[in-house]
Formats: C-alpha cells, structure tokens, sequence
C-alpha cells in the first residue's frame, strides 16, 4: 500500500505510470468521516474498501451480491488529520519534484530509467546511516 510520499516515487520509479491510495487521502478535511480527537491529537477514521466492515456494508446493501473471495485485505483505524485536500496535494508535488531532481528526470519515462533503488539489510543501514535496525 501507498502510505506516504516516498512510496510513490518509488512505485513510479520501479515501473508505475500512476498509484492509488486511499490512505494518503483518508486524513483530508474533504474526506468522509469526522474529526476526532484523542490524547489532544486529531485523526479521522479510515476504513479501506476491502476492509471487513466496509465489505460487510457493500453486501448487505444488495442481498444478491456474492463476494468474489472470502478474505478482507483492507484496513480500518485512525489516521492523522491533515487539513485540506489542496495541502496534501501540494505536498505531494514538492515531494515528487525534489524525488525527480535527485535523479534528474524530467518526467516519469526518464525515472524509470534514471533511478537506481538498492535493498538495504539492517547491517547495511547500520553501515550507512550509523543506526542499527532490528529486523522484523
């Protein structure tokens, strides 16, 4: 799943022409749902569309649906509250336009061909960035 910025780059980098997420957007002021606040912080509540209960209300509004699989793949919690729709997507873009200047690409045809992406084992972060990362 799509949960922040960079894993779009990556997507688009490692072949996409476009991404979904629900996720990235469930926060927005203009997403359904209310504010809630809890412990002083503000989230909205997120449910995915292959979540139980989002699955559970999409059948039972048609009495002859048959789901195709028995399995739910989304989720359903808290996300923070991100303000306007207009700020994430904003947000979006500069992160986009900083990962394509990184690797000079001008478009998303070049970042294909432009990104170099490595797989870095919990040593070899140790190694680069001095902390050590305990695998999960």
């Amino acid at each position: 799943g799509v949960r922040n910025y960079g894993d779009i780059t990556k997507a688009l980098a490692l072949g996409a022409s476009v991404v979904m997420s629900g996720y990235l957007f469930a926060g927005v002021e203009e997403s359904a749902g209310k504010v809630v606040e809890v412990q002083g912080k503000r989230y909205k509540y997120y449910r995915g569309m292959a979540s139980k209960a989002a699955r559970q209300i999409r059948f039972s509004l048609d009495r002859y649906s048959k789901p195709s699989k028995n399995i739910e793949e989304g989720v359903e919690g808290l996300v923070p509250y991100k303000g306007k729709l207009e700020k994430v997507i904003n947000e979006i873009e500069a992160a986009l336009k900083a990962a394509f200047g990184y690797v000079g690409a001008k478009n998303i045809r070049e970042l294909w061909y432009k990104s170099k992406l490595a797989f870095l084992t919990p040593m070899g972060v140790h190694e680069v960035i001095g902390i050590d990362v305990i695998p999960y």
